[in-house]
């Protein structure tokens, strides 16, 4: 029947006899959220539909209500305000409120790193990833989030070193190679960068990379070099194609 055509509908359906759950409401502001993400007007432009960034937030905002304490909702609805509003302050509080119920809940400080950066307070991002690491050693997104933050406040040094650590930890790791080559194209030195992004390609040959220094050496007048990372980078797109379409 129409009301069950699709999950979407089912949860339209069901909601509005579901004012009095927390988790009907949770579990479809989740599936509304999941459903931006997917949007392709998100993907290529960032752009997100006003209506359902609303119903996401008062659905979320309604099982609050209920169940206030509840700092998993909490970090989910202030990762609203920070990547699908302009309301960053906003989801700053609720990441407050989050923490003091749960101060080792790694993705609500996260989400604090990134809503400071936002607000180009890097600094107290810089924090925020360091009591990332404090609860997870291991968490090496974070590690490479404050490098790159270091790296925009001129600390080089800072930036290369967190890299070479997670080198030395990981020696077939294509990540930290890749970051400390893209630092010294921003500091319009290509050819150290080529030497770190032929090393990262040797570990794992991303189309991105390998465009780049296709781009690079036929910039150079290296044809021959150009087009073995092109053919690289070919390579690459086809095997990611057959993970998207089996």
């Amino acid at each position: 029947n129409r009301e069950w055509r699709n999950l979407r509908d089912l949860y339209m359906s069901d909601i509005k006899y579901q004012d009095k759950s927390v988790k009907a409401n949770v579990e479809f502001a989740n599936f509304l959220t999941n459903m931006v993400y997917r949007d392709p007007n998100f993907l290529q432009n960032g752009t997100v539909n006003e209506y359902l960034q609303q119903m996401i937030i008062s659905h979320y905002r309604t099982a609050l209500k209920m169940y206030p304490n509840d700092y998993t909702t909490l970090n989910d609805l202030a990762a609203v305000y920070i990547n699908l509003s302009p309301k960053v302050d906003s989801g700053i509080v609720f990441l407050k409120k989050a923490i003091a119920l749960r101060p080792e809940l790694q993705p609500a400080w996260v989400n604090m790193a990134m809503a400071y950066r936002k607000k180009n307070q890097i600094d107290s991002a810089i924090t925020c990833y360091q009591k990332v690491l404090q609860i997870n050693p291991g968490a090496l997104i974070a590690v490479f989030k404050m490098a790159d933050l270091y790296f925009e406040k001129g600390e080089f040094g800072k930036a290369m070193k967190l890299n070479e650590d997670v080198m030395r930890t990981y020696p077939n790791l294509d990540v930290p190679y890749f970051n400390i080559g893209y630092y010294f194209v921003m500091q319009g030195d290509t050819t150290t960068a080529i030497r770190y992004w032929e090393q990262a390609v040797q570990r794992n040959p991303t189309y991105e990379v390998c465009t780049n220094l296709g781009m690079m050496y036929k910039a150079r007048g290296d044809l021959g070099k150009a087009n073995y990372y092109y053919g690289l980078a070919q390579d690459a797109q086809q095997r990611r194609n057959k993970e998207i379409n089996p």
